[in-house]
């Protein structure tokens, strides 16, 4: 799936995304939710929900979640510089998951 940022509005940056790969079409995102949490002390760290139009966009049309996650270290998550959060270690194993919510449209 290939994102087209030129039709993002200028106050929510909701993009459309082409559907690419064996498909036709095009998915206009109607929520967005991810989360970053620590396995190592079983803790979450972050946590980020946004629902276009207050959760009333496309109400009535069918949508499609699709979910991404990874794993990795906090580390490699920080910004350079960044201190981990108290009780968190750089090194510790971080999973990243990320979920979109989404209409088709031909």
């Amino acid at each position: 799936m290939r994102v087209n940022t030129s039709h993002s509005s200028a106050n929510g940056g909701w993009a459309v995304a082409r559907i690419a790969g064996g498909g036709t079409g095009h998915l206009v995102p109607t929520a967005f939710s991810n989360s970053l949490h620590d396995d190592t002390t079983n803790q979450t760290l972050v946590t980020f929900d946004r629902a276009k139009g207050g959760g009333n966009a496309d109400h009535n049309q069918p949508a499609v979640t699709c979910t991404l996650s990874g794993t990795g270290t906090l580390g490699d998550v920080l910004n350079p510089g960044d201190t981990p959060p108290p009780g968190t270690s750089g090194s510790g194993s971080v999973r990243f998951t990320l979920s979109v919510t989404a209409i088709r449209h031909s």
